[in-house]
């Protein structure tokens, strides 16, 4: 089960063999991908776990075992790793089974990577399926998992006979330090406690599994290890999980925070912002009284920074959800042009106020499914933002046609400032807010786009962008014209 065309980062011919073997052995489930994403490797504990024969799991792409709804965690992951910005990720998802079956997974995901530049991924699963089904408590569960899994202190590593280190990810190593510069080095050399811990390996060398705790960069770690033996029973090194149970502990108590303090914000400044709004609304129109000249405009900037803040705070409680995977699609049929002229009305007095001229331009007859409420936000997002960043007397055009796969590509192109190449990459960053836009438009928070490109990916699809300083941008958003749904 190996691909010629991808050198691993290891030594020779004997050291890929000895890799290989470690990823069949591994008390995990793991594979291995190529640049695309496809299956190129897989050990018995994955094939197992989704029920798969070799044959038939070789070259399919990661997102075709992956459910549905899930999908966008893994190429936000997949680009991460292509763009540089990680070298490994850890995240809760499902995998839909070969029988259709839907199964929670732990996922650390780590960058192959030769010279600076990405060759494919190794991917460890551990089952996490057998976890409580009782609908609230399994919520909450599951957002504090996932939310741990994303920062999980973590280290898988394998050594051969002698020691050396053939294969040490995790997030659990830190910065600065990178796998590729640790593979090859004595195991006990990485790690603290280095005579525990060369104890240890030997033990595993001779046949023998178990556990002990060690120091690694100030933190104590639990690991866990077992030889890696040969179908003859020949022993060939050991591999070793080790968890930081100091930072794991710690995370628990923050996330646990955390949940407290979403599940507050919008009570506690959501209801308060909107009496503030609505009675600002009652004293601008005259329901207490006369209102003067003089009285207007300061009613008029506490209505505008209310709502400034009130966008702020459902930006905040919206990137939220995305993450803990809360939000729920509401899948209906559409029609393009109908969704293009739908945002297109909403959006003409705000131009108008602008001096932005906002032009519809028509397309042929597209049906497709998705989520009408999630479509609508990313357009008015996209057309807000166009809007907003666009000189008076500028122009603003919302127009459709069909995408490679039949459904619609939705696009929002303006005439505005333009965007130099890194900072097209900035603003899908969250509160990333490039210098130019910041002068336009300083009240932005810079959650927009972060949460827009979200939704497209949770939705099947897509949102990019095309830009050039000076001339304006484009931004498409691209959905397939049905999202496949698992079982």
């Amino acid at each position: 089960m190996t691909e010629t065309s991808l050198q691993l980062p290891l030594q020779g011919d004997a050291k890929q063999a000895h890799y290989l073997r470690t990823i069949d052995d591994s008390p995990l489930g793991m594979f291995r991908l190529n640049y695309d994403g496809r299956i190129v490797d897989a050990n018995k504990k994955f094939l197992d776990l989704l029920g798969y024969e070799w044959t038939e799991l070789q070259g399919k792409g990661f997102n075709e075992i992956t459910h549905p709804d899930d999908r966008w965690i893994g190429l936000e992951v997949l680009q991460d790793l292509r763009a540089g910005r990680v070298d490994n990720a850890a995240y809760e998802k499902r995998f839909v089974t070969q029988a259709g079956r839907a199964i929670w997974a732990g996922v650390n995901a780590s960058a192959i990577s030769i010279n600076g530049q990405l060759h494919g991924v190794v991917v460890m699963v551990t089952d996490i399926s057998a976890r409580p089904a009782t609908d609230g408590v399994a919520d909450s569960e599951h957002d504090l998992l996932k939310t741990m899994l994303s920062v999980a202190p973590i280290i898988v590593f394998a050594c051969d006979c002698d020691g050396l280190l053939i294969l040490c990810e995790g997030q659990g190593l830190g910065l600065p330090l990178s796998p590729s510069d640790l593979v090859g080095l004595p195991v006990w050399d990485v790690f603290e406690d280095r005579e525990t811990v060369r104890a240890q390996i030997e033990k595993g060398v001779a046949g023998e599994s178990g556990q002990f705790v060690m120091r690694f960069r100030g933190s104590d770690f639990t690991c866990r290890y077992r030889p890696i033996q040969s179908l003859e029973g020949v022993c060939l090194g050991v591999s070793g999980l080790a968890q930081d149970v100091t930072a794991l502990a710690n995370a628990t108590t923050e996330n646990g925070r955390l949940s407290q303090s979403i599940s507050t914000l919008s009570h506690e400044l959501r209801n308060p912002l909107n009496v503030i709004l609505g009675y600002t609304e009652l004293l601008a129109s005259g329901a207490y009284g006369p209102v003067t000249e003089r009285q207007k405009p300061p009613l008029t900037r506490i209505d505008l920074g209310g709502r400034q803040l009130l966008n702020l705070i459902n930006d905040v409680l919206d990137l939220a959800k995305v993450k803990a995977g809360r939000i729920q699609l509401h899948e209906v049929p559409l029609e393009a042009g109908g969704v293009i002229h739908a945002a297109t009305v909403e959006m003409t007095m705000f131009a108008e106020s602008r001096g932005i001229h906002l032009v519809e331009d028509p397309g042929p007859a597209l049906n497709f499914t998705a989520d009408a409420r999630r479509v609508h936000q990313v357009l008015l997002n996209l057309v807000s933002n166009a809007i907003k960043f666009t000189v008076a007397g500028g122009t603003v055009r919302m127009g459709f046609d069909p995408g490679p796969d039949g459904g619609p590509r939705l696009c929002v192109s303006d005439t505005g400032c333009g965007l130099a190449a890194d900072e097209l990459r900035e603003i899908f960053e969250e509160y990333g807010q490039v210098s130019a836009r910041q002068s336009v438009n300083p009240d932005g928070t810079g959650l927009g786009l972060p949460i827009s490109r979200k939704l497209a990916i949770l939705m099947g699809g897509s949102l990019t962008a095309e830009s050039t300083v000076g001339v304006g941008s484009v931004f498409c958003l691209t959905l397939p014209q049905l999202r496949a749904m698992a079982s």
